[in-house]
């Protein structure tokens, strides 16, 4: 290869690897970086090198009938809260974020307060469990206990499932650096 074929190959991969770092490599992290804290969902915990597991929710702990006593920490019967987990991409990178309204005070703890409507949902889902099986039931002492707490504030534990992670950029790395191989091969 003379100096010139050998410029002129140079060239030719440098522009590839600038459409790639633009264009391909941040869309390619999106897809890892969604599909990583998607699986710590279902594995129910933060996931960097070892699995962080989440709390169990009071709702887990009293033997809830029906739907809502399975689902693990953070998960529900829509999943809303796993497939709201997206990317904004830019250049040679990518934001992940939720937009889901209750997603910061899951991921970071913290106290949320009890209105008056809760408190009213609270009195129903008593009733509604009360008639359904029973005062004795321990959902529906878990209603009454919520309807009747004292304070103004519900304690919500941090239960993270977005951050930054070792294992999701050593993942990242290994695609960008078998993909720059490739590029510098000619392939």
């Amino acid at each position: 290869m003379t100096p010139e074929e050998f410029a002129k190959h140079l060239k030719a991969r440098a522009e590839e690897l600038r459409r790639a770092y633009a264009d391909r490599w941040p869309r390619m992290m999106r897809a890892e970086a969604v599909e990583h804290f998607r699986e710590g969902f279902r594995r129910g915990g933060f996931i960097d090198k070892s699995l962080d597991k989440w709390d169990v929710t009071r709702r887990q702990s009293v033997p809830f009938n029906g739907a809502p006593g399975k689902y693990s920490p953070l998960n529900s019967r829509t999943g809303s809260l796993m497939h709201s987990i997206d990317g904004r991409l830019e250049p040679g990178g990518v934001t992940i974020f939720s937009d889901e309204p209750h997603a910061a005070i899951h991921n970071e703890g913290g106290r949320i307060p009890v209105t008056k409507r809760m408190r009213r949902f609270f009195w129903a889902m008593h009733y509604e469990n009360k008639q359904k099986y029973g005062a004795k039931n321990p959902e529906a002492q878990f209603w009454a206990r919520m309807a009747l707490k004292r304070g103004d504030t519900i304690r919500i534990p941090r239960r993270k499932f977005l951050g930054p992670s070792a294992a999701l950029v050593e993942r990242i790395s290994k695609a960008i650096r078998r993909d720059v191989e490739r590029i510098l091969k000619g392939k």
